[in-house]
C-alpha cells in the first residue's frame, strides 16, 4: 500500500519528469526512480513501518530499536547498481539523490545518513523541488529517458548493467 501511495503521488508530478516504479536489480528492487528533465535523478525506497523514526550514533532507530533490515544499507546499495547502470550508457558517472520514505511513521526531522535523506512521505514533493540539476546530466539524459525508462522496466534489468546504451 505504501508503494502505491508514493507512486500515485510520483506519477502526478507535472513538468518534466519521467517516473519509473519498481526496478529489478537482481538483489531485490528500487522502489521508485525519477528523472528530471533539468538532469536530477531521485532514488526512492517507500517504508510502511509506524512508529518513531530516529538516529543514534549514525544509524536509523525506529522506536529506538535497530529495524528489521538496514534501510540504508538497502538504499546505498541500490544507488551503486544505478550508478553502474547510467555510468555504463552515458560513459561518466551520475550523482543520485537518494531518499527512504515513511509513509506511516513520524520521522524525527528530516534526517540525513550516508548521503541517503530520510523523511515522512509528505515532504516527497518538497525534496524533489530543492534538487538541483546537473546540466551535464540533463544533456545526455533527457533524450534518452523513454529508452532507459523501457531497459529498466524490463524483468531482467540486471542484466543490462554492463550493456551500453545504443543510439
Amino acid at each position: 500500500m505504501a508503494e502505491e501511495k508514493i507512486g500515485a503521488l510520483l506519477d502526478g508530478l507535472t513538468g518534466n519528469y519521467a517516473v519509473q516504479h519498481d526496478v529489478n536489480t537482481g538483489r531485490g528492487n528500487i522502489d521508485h526512480l525519477v528523472f528530471r528533465g533539468d538532469g536530477a535523478i531521485f532514488l526512492i525506497e517507500t517504508k510502511s513501518h509506524s512508529g518513531w523514526i530516529t538516529r543514534q550514533d549514525d544509524e536509523l532507530r525506529r522506536n529506538g530499536q535497530p529495524p528489521e533490515k538496514d534501510f540504508v544499507r538497502q538504499t546505498l546499495n541500490n544507488v551503486i547498481w544505478l550508478k553502474n547502470f547510467l555510468k555504463t550508457r552515458a560513459g561518466f558517472e551520475l550523482w543520485i539523490n537518494a531518499a527512504i520514505v515513511f509513509t506511516d511513521a513520524h520521522v524525527e526531522k528530516h534526517l540525513k545518513l550516508k548521503n541517503v535523506d530520510v523523511f515522512n512521505a509528505r515532504y516527497l514533493t518538497g525534496w524533489l523541488e530543492r534538487a538541483r540539476g546537473k546540466p551535464r546530466t540533463s544533456v545526455f539524459l533527457w533524450p534518452k529517458v523513454a529508452s532507459l525508462k523501457n531497459e529498466l522496466a524490463a524483468p531482467d534489468s540486471i542484466h543490462l548493467a554492463c550493456q551500453p546504451l545504443l543510439g
